[in-house]
């Protein structure tokens, strides 16, 4: 397991670095041509290094002698003067190319297209299919992943406790509402029925009035 190396080529020892892995038989280069100054460029800038270092901390190379032979290069307007076996020729800047001779085959892919956005995640999409032969993803990334998930069952669980509690809330303000209105009832029930004795006290006086007339 190794980790994916970054090289930056601007001047001709870096340059020859560069040819020298090009010469490997099945070799995997991702190649970013860019210029200093090119305002396209220097806005895709964060974005591509945010890629690439996603990339690193997510994937390694599958092991050394694949580590050998893939390389992610960032080529600056110095450098690509000093290459010579690595395709360089192409009409502007900013261009990435993914590069690669399996068995024997030269294979040659420039991210365009109406899909090929310039973003940290459509660029670190890109890599991941490119480079897909020679990368693998560590256990470890993966249990982070899974933690990622456990975090997300965890809260929405706590979402459905608050939602238990609010709907306990709700059942209990209903519960003294209608224990409110019982009361209620019972009151009136006994002021009628206070009322009916009041009234049948008077009726008895005036009956006890009129016996001693």
């Amino acid at each position: 397991m190794s980790d994916i190396s970054i090289l930056h080529v601007g001047d001709e020892a870096s340059a020859a670095k560069l040819e020298s892995i090009h010469d490997k038989p099945n070799h995997h280069i991702v190649t970013l041509f860019y210029r200093d100054g090119c305002p396209p460029c220097d806005a895709m800038k964060p974005e591509w290094k945010k890629a690439c270092e996603q990339f690193r901390q997510q994937y390694k190379c599958k092991n050394n002698d694949v580590s050998e032979r893939t390389v992610i290069a960032n080529v600056d307007d110095k450098g690509i003067q000093y290459l010579h076996k690595v395709f360089h020729k192409i009409e502007g800047t900013p261009t990435i190319m993914y590069m690669s001779n399996k068995n024997n085959k030269h294979i040659l892919r420039e991210y365009r297209g109406k899909n090929a956005k310039r973003t940290s995640a459509h660029l670190l999409k890109w890599l991941r299919s490119s480079l897909n032969e020679s990368i693998f993803a560590p256990k470890s990334n993966m249990n982070n992943m899974n933690n990622m998930n456990n975090m997300n069952n965890m809260i929405d669980k706590k979402q459905m406790q608050t939602g238990g509690c609010w709907s306990w809330f709700k059942a209990a303000s209903g519960k003294s509402s209608s224990s409110s209105k019982t009361n209620t009832n019972k009151r009136r029930i006994q002021m009628r029925m206070s009322k009916r004795r009041s009234g049948k006290n008077r009726n008895r006086m005036s009956i006890m009035t009129r016996r001693r007339r």
